[in-house]
């Protein structure tokens, strides 16, 4: 059964000013964002905060998991996919005080 006409719109509207169970980044989320921008301020400067802090949702505690498991070899492997070698250690970088401040022997130096 597909919804038409004025009921559709409805349930749009409905979905729209609900937000369709979205919600604002986290104050970690946040952090980290702020921290990626810092680190990275050519690639990643210019998103507002709360946009990137959505559009990173995840990845911070997906490289800690990696860290954890992997060590660093492992978080750098799963980054790189996705980004430069610049934006993956701003990322990877970002993510440890952030979300695993435990891992931070990991990354030397």
């Amino acid at each position: 059964m597909r919804i038409q006409g004025p009921i559709a719109v409805a349930v749009f509207a409905v979905l729209t000013i609900s937000g369709c169970g979205s919600s604002a980044p986290s104050k970690t989320d946040q952090l980290y964002a702020v921290a990626v921008q810092q680190a990275d301020p050519d690639d990643f400067g210019a998103i507002p905060v709360d946009k990137l802090a959505s559009t990173l949702s995840g990845e911070g505690p997906d490289i800690c998991t990696r860290l954890k498991k992997g060590g660093l070899a492992n978080a750098v492997a799963y980054v790189k996919l996705g980004y430069s070698t610049k934006e993956a250690e701003a990322l990877i970088g970002s993510a440890v005080p952030a979300y695993c401040p435990g891992q931070k022997t990991k990354l030397g130096g």
